[in-house]
């Protein structure tokens, strides 16, 4: 047997518990910071682009308007609960958003095409003028781009509106406002406007862009 010593025990247990709290802690931190970058991405639709930033940012935010989303071989692949599939892409520019979208959901759409033999749904988020503040930028999708998304029969969402979405489906928006949400989203050809449906929704939290997006104008690494 051991030798006593008197008091050991008692800071054993007292350190066991202090080590018990502390893994808690660490549990809860862990989690909160899980939870802040999930809602920093959202932010981050207005700032970046590129595939590792932009795309993950628009994903997440259509997620949150009750899309879910899977990713294969060719790209991200979209879902509404009723079973409609939409392809997406997204491109952010410092000026505005150009053709390269277009080429890349349109190779994505004749494949589908091509497998299916029926014409798919698509979905271009565009970011662009992305470092200015959102309601301070001047046109960020070129015309031929436009002109483009409804000759081809796919919607292309600016990423404001999108962030704004987003905002209101984190402040409680409803679910019948939600589903008028993805239903213009995943049915537009061409410019997406969604003002209509979110200016009813502000009241249940549908949120200033305009403030979230000074709090995130620092961080535009693409």
């Amino acid at each position: 047997a051991r030798e006593a010593v008197p008091g050991l025990g008692e800071r054993e247990a007292e350190a066991e518990r202090a080590a018990s709290l502390a893994r808690e802690a660490a549990g809860r931190v862990e989690a909160a910071e899980a939870e802040a970058a999930a809602l920093r991405r959202v932010r981050d639709v207005l700032w970046t682009e590129g595939a590792h930033a932009l795309l993950p940012a628009a994903v997440r935010c259509l997620e949150l308007l009750g899309f879910a989303a899977s990713e294969g071989e060719r790209g991200v692949t979209l879902r509404d609960p009723g079973g409609v599939r939409v392809e997406l892409d997204a491109e952010g520019a410092e000026g505005e958003v150009g053709m390269a979208p277009h080429y890349r959901l349109r190779a994505r759409l004749d494949a589908r095409i091509e497998d299916e033999g029926r014409a798919p749904r698509g979905l271009v988020v565009a970011n662009g003028r992305r470092l200015e503040p959102p309601e301070r930028r001047g046109e960020p999708i070129a015309a031929p781009l436009r002109v483009a998304a409804e000759a081809t029969s796919y919607a292309l969402l600016p990423a404001p509106a999108l962030f704004r979405a987003a905002a209101a489906a984190l402040g409680g928006l409803g679910d019948g406002a939600l589903a008028a949400l993805r239903a213009r989203i995943a049915s537009a050809d061409g410019l997406v406007e969604l003002g209509d449906l979110l200016d009813g929704g502000d009241d249940a939290g549908g949120g200033d862009e305009s403030g979230e997006a000074d709090a995130g104008g620092g961080d535009a690494s693409a």
